[in-house]
């Protein structure tokens, strides 16, 4: 019976965990920070767009190569 009861407190002891670890999980999605991250990948992906749908001549003026929008535009959105 010892063992049983062991087991249960051992098996308590990891639920308490895993539910502590979503808490802390959830509390830090609630925080600004995400909203923060999505603002930038939507300004990275608006931006990046706009670049893309100049013309040459248009880059030139920007001191732009093709190259350097095609560099820009395959980055990750989050940097």
């Amino acid at each position: 019976m010892n063992t049983h009861s062991n087991q249960s407190s051992e098996l308590v002891k990891v639920c308490s965990t895993i539910v502590e670890k979503q808490q802390n999980a959830l509390a830090r999605l609630n925080s600004k920070n995400w909203r923060i991250l999505i603002a930038k990948m939507h300004h990275n992906w608006r931006t990046r767009r706009q670049l893309n749908r100049l013309n040459d001549s248009q880059l030139k003026d920007l001191g732009l190569t093709s190259s350097d929008v095609y560099q820009e535009v395959h980055k990750p959105l989050w940097k």
